[in-house]
Formats: structure tokens, C-alpha cells, sequence
């Protein structure tokens, strides 16, 4: 790959300087990301755990998710989430859907 950039009296690349390239080819105004590590997967599906409410009580909820483009650590998720839903970050590892969660 070649590269082409100015290199007048303000710039400051100097000979023989490495860099890393990132390049963007996808691009989306309003999606919705998430860290990849959030995402878990099942037999059949990508899912994430929510928080939600089973007899007035905090509980994991298991939600399937459709992803779309990976960039940067961050997954695009193209459906199965909404606004104001409450992605569990912290110990999702070890919940199950259902189980009671703590808020705090």
C-alpha cells in the first residue's frame, strides 16, 4: 500500500518515522455500539444481558441481538436492543437469565 500525505515545513514526519494506519470503511451516523466483549454468543444467537423486572425485582434478561460491523474493539448492533435499556457490564460472565442482579 502507498500513502500520500503533505510534507511541507509545518508538518512533522521525518524520514524513516513508522506509523500505524487506521482505515475507516464503514460508517454510521446513528448506531448503536457496544464494547465486543458485552456480546456472548449461544448455539444460534448473539445475545447480550439486560436488566430487567420480575415481580418488581432487578433480574438478568437474556436479549438477542443482530451485530453488524466490527471496528475498533466496538460491535454495530443492528437490532434487539432499544433506547434506555440497561446493558449488564460488570459480571455478566456469571449470570443467567433470570437470576436476581444487584443495581449500584
Amino acid at each position: 500500500m502507498e500513502l500520500r500525505l503533505p510534507n511541507d515545513k509545518a508538518s512533522r514526519l521525518r524520514p524513516n518515522m513508522v506509523a500505524t494506519v487506521r482505515i475507516q470503511n464503514y460508517g454510521s451516523s446513528n448506531a448503536t455500539v457496544l464494547p465486543v466483549d458485552l456480546i456472548q454468543h449461544d448455539e444460534e444467537n448473539a445475545y447480550v444481558l439486560v436488566v430487567g423486572r420480575q415481580g418488581g425485582k432487578p433480574v438478568a434478561q437474556k436479549r438477542v441481538i443482530k451485530t453488524g460491523q466490527t471496528y475498533n474493539g466496538k460491535q454495530e448492533v443492528m437490532s434487539g436492543l432499544k433506547a434506555g435499556d440497561e446493558v449488564i457490564s460488570a459480571g455478566y460472565q456469571n449470570l443467567n437469565d433470570g437470576q436476581l442482579v444487584k443495581i449500584g
